[in-house]
């Protein structure tokens, strides 16, 4: 099952999330990374850095993985949250990750270390 799909340009990539993470080329329709890095069944969201070297996604136990998104090579995996990830973005310069979760807060992942800098809380629902 697909549960996201997303599109980085210029080079014409998606990845598409479900139970693995996928990146295939739009032109040619070939898969070209396949990364299984969840023990959890469901991936969900999946996002390329600005630039695309980066695609960063989440598991059903709320961490956060970021991998290389040519070589497919795991850089983080982060325990960032302790329910699901249902947004993940990067600023427009690409150093930074922030993820929303069902646990009620969110986090900004330094990208230059692989931690969390920030924890969010405090929103009411409201």
């Amino acid at each position: 099952m697909i549960v996201c799909a997303v599109f980085q340009l210029p080079e014409v990539k998606v990845a598409v999330a479900g139970a693995t993470v996928e990146v295939w080329d739009v032109a040619t329709g070939q898969e070209r990374l396949r990364l299984e890095s969840c023990a959890s069944a469901i991936v969900f969201p999946a996002t390329f850095s600005p630039d695309g070297s980066l695609v960063a996604y989440s598991c059903q136990d709320g961490s956060v993985h970021i991998n290389d998104a040519k070589s497919g090579r795991l850089l983080y995996s982060i325990a960032a949250h302790t329910a699901d990830v249902f947004g993940l973005q990067f600023d427009p310069g690409g150093g930074f990750l922030a993820c929303a979760s069902f646990d009620g807060t969110g986090s900004i992942i330094d990208l230059a270390t692989g931690e969390v800098c920030h924890v969010l809380e405090g929103h009411t629902d409201k």
